[in-house]
């Protein structure tokens, strides 16, 4: 039946199928949603995890925009007061005080705006918390992959460097989106160029990592963490729109910083094979020591002995990482988010603290606003819409 119908739909002059995104297209440019509410629809299609669906469901519903307008129309009335005293200056009703009022205001705005930026809650919940498992050889790192993904999503074998490139499999973790790493067996030596690319690759991955999963043989866990830290000190290799996408911070030598959380877990498996009992409580003193906060936990991969504290470690961790800002409250989930953001802020600053004429102060007023209005749409957005509603399911 619906075939049919929609066959003699087809047949009519006037009908067409409607093309990937049409309506809610049509429903933006019409007035009827913005930019960050249809957005906000991409992700609810998208969406994996409860945390994904809630943060999706709040920016379709305006509460972000709203936000952002409320910004907007604050640095709207700080640019009509300096217009006002661009051309009344002379008037006794419109002093100084009137600027500097609008400087005032301003400095307000740009605070909340540097508190947004330092939140980086809804980047995580979109893309995922980075997880990454890290160790020697045959420690038991693609096993344990497979056991959290529920199906064979790394090849193992006993043969050492059997995982060479970087295994990325997206899990729902109590309902919190996490994107785990299976990275290459690190060791200080090998012949091998393949080996040694991914192991380059796993250091970059456990410097751009939130949650940092070291997975140790057990009887032989102190000098194998050892060995791992030595080798990790090694500068991370992210750099580019990678690191633009990952929100990682760039140091003054162009290198990237770590992200602004992250925790170590530490897994001792083959946890059968262990014959000192001081062996966990010696690897969990080095990883504080070396490594900051560090959890320990034995565990076997073979058995499922000890899996279930280890989970439970590790959504302890992403659970940290999420409380370290407000979900409802964070605004930016999108790299662009986070360019006209800063960009903002960056400018706001200038005004507050411009030594130059009214005229120019101004004007990094009006970059400001146009910045704010570009995340929601209210300028320049034309050129992104293609992609935004291209990745729609039809119709949508």
């Amino acid at each position: 039946v619906v075939h049919a119908l929609l066959e003699e739909l087809a047949s009519m002059p006037t009908m067409r199928p409607a093309g990937p995104g049409e309506f809610s297209r049509r429903a933006l440019l019409n007035g009827k949603m913005d930019l960050l509410e249809a957005e906000g629809l991409a992700d609810l299609l998208e969406a994996d995890t409860a945390a994904q669906r809630r943060m999706a469901i709040r920016q379709m519903s305006g509460l972000h925009s709203n936000l952002l307008n409320g910004w907007r129309q604050d640095l709207i009335g700080c640019l009509a007061h300096c217009e006002a005293f661009i051309d009344f200056g002379e008037d006794d009703e419109i002093g100084d005080e009137v600027f500097q009022g609008s400087r005032h205001k301003a400095a307000v705005v740009a605070e909340q705006i540097e508190a947004s930026i330092h939140n980086r809650c809804g980047e995580v919940i979109r893309l995922g918390a980075r997880a990454v498992l890290v160790g020697p050889p045959n420690a038991g790192k693609s096993t344990l992959l497979n056991i959290l993904a529920k199906r064979p999503a790394a090849i193992v074998s006993p043969i050492p460097g059997t995982t060479r490139d970087v295994v990325e499999v997206r899990l729902d973790l109590g309902g919190l989106p996490v994107l785990m790493k299976d990275t290459a067996g690190l060791r200080s030596s090998t012949l091998d160029m393949i080996e040694r690319e991914g192991i380059r690759k796993a250091i970059s991955a456990w410097h751009s990592a939130h949650v940092r999963i070291v997975v140790l043989e057990a009887d032989r866990g102190l000098k194998q963490l050892q060995d791992v830290i030595d080798i990790v000190h090694a500068p991370p290799d992210v750099e580019g729109e990678q690191a633009r996408q990952y929100g990682l911070e760039m140091h003054s030598d162009g290198e990237p910083g770590p992200p602004n959380i992250q925790e170590t877990i530490v897994l001792l498996n083959k946890e059968d094979m262990l014959t000192d009992a001081k062996m966990q409580s010696r690897v969990s003193q080095l990883a504080i020591d070396q490594l900051g906060v560090a959890h320990t936990c034995l565990i076997s991969c073979q058995s499922g002995r000890g899996l279930d504290e280890a989970m439970a470690c590790l959504q302890s961790s992403v659970e940290r990482l999420l409380a370290d800002g407000s979900e409802g409250e964070s605004v930016l989930n999108r790299p662009r988010h986070r360019y006209h953001l800063e960009d903002c802020a960056k400018v706001l600053r200038r005004f507050i603290h411009s030594k130059g004429t009214v005229d120019m102060a101004a004007e990094d007023l009006r970059i400001a606003i146009r910045h704010l209005g570009a995340i929601t749409g209210a300028v320049g957005v034309e050129e992104m819409l293609d992609t935004l509603f291209h990745d729609f399911c039809i119709g949508k």
